[in-house]
């Protein structure tokens, strides 16, 4: 760590000499859009550096011998380019190795499940709807509109969270609010429901396979894909795999065409998967009274689940 706190120092030391110090928004972007194109230039330095074009016999390429020393020397240069970006937007190196770490058990987990994971012909398949489930939202994102601006949303149970907010707020402050609630982290720290500790500790013992579901916006927020990690790691919840879709009701079924039963808490999507043959567990809500399908089974704890599933014993 203070290796790289000393590197960190002295490229920022550097910039400051060059480049001087950005501050506003569009300083920022500028000295970024600046630095890719510089940075894109020295990887492609890299490149040339290697016999990489494939009309080239291996003879020519025998008299080309591939020069380490510099393949490491254009490496540093790209990095220092994005050292550099990465300051400029106020990273540390503590934020570094946070962000690195996230990022890895991200990519860790989705390799292993698209790659390593058969589970698209295992019939012990379950899914398990993330907030409104095991996930105490929205009344996280109530929590946070209390910190930020001490006022009080009334959770009157329906599923219009946005508007519930806009009502008080105003549509303007309500999406400015939605975006910091995503960019602060805060999805880190919800407060658990249903015990999904011991929820899926038990369902894995029973040998299901364990697909958490989210339509929560990981391609617009990079963030979110890595904060919904560490919650599920935090709060020792195990699962096999992390499936993020806004129309998850619809690709959980593509994805995974054997699936045993899902668990819901939204009424629609509930009775999409059960009319498509499928048992869903449906936690029962204020805002989604009324459902009901043959292959819905309510449940007003999670807990209650293993009276239904055979083998299992309920406590």
């Amino acid at each position: 760590m203070e290796e790289l706190k000393k590197i960190w120092k002295r490229q920022k030391d550097f910039n400051k000499i060059v480049n001087g110090e950005p501050i506003t928004l569009k300083e920022k972007e500028v000295l970024t859009k600046e630095f890719i194109l510089h940075l894109n230039t020295e990887v492609i330095e890299i490149l040339e550096n290697i016999n990489w074009k494939m009309h080239r016999e291996e003879t020519y390429n025998q008299y080309n011998p591939v020069k380490v020393s510099n393949i490491k020397e254009e490496c540093i240069d790209c990095w220092k380019y994005l050292l550099s970006i990465m300051q400029f937007w106020g990273m540390t190196p503590e934020d570094f190795i946070e962000e690195f770490n996230k990022k890895s058990d991200v990519v860790e987990i989705r390799y292993k499940q698209e790659k390593q994971l058969k589970l698209i012909e295992d019939k012990n398949v379950i899914a398990i709807d993330l907030d409104g489930c095991i996930a105490a939202y929205p009344k996280s994102y109530y929590d946070f509109i209390f910190k930020r601006t001490g006022k009080r949303i009334k959770d009157d149970g329906s599923y219009n969270v946005y508007g519930n907010v806009a009502a008080v707020l105003g549509e303007k402050r309500a999406k400015l609010l939605k975006h910091e609630y995503r960019e602060s982290g805060q999805k880190r720290f919800i407060s658990c429901i249903n015990d999904p500790a011991k929820l899926t500790a038990k369902l894995k013992k029973l040998g299901f396979k364990i697909i958490i579901l989210s339509a929560r916006p990981y391609k617009e927020y990079s963030r979110i894909a890595g904060d919904t990690m560490f919650w599920l790691k935090r709060n020792n919840i195990k699962f096999d795999a992390l499936f993020f879709d806004e129309n998850k009701d619809d690709k959980i079924i593509q994805k995974f065409p054997k699936l045993n039963f899902m668990i819901e808490d939204d009424g629609n999507n509930a009775l999409k998967i059960a009319q498509k043959g499928y048992k869903v567990f449906l936690v029962n809500k204020l805002y989604n009274q009324g459902v009901s399908h043959e292959n819905i089974i309510r449940v007003s704890r999670l807990n209650f689940i293993f009276d239904f599933i055979k083998g299992a014993k309920h406590g």
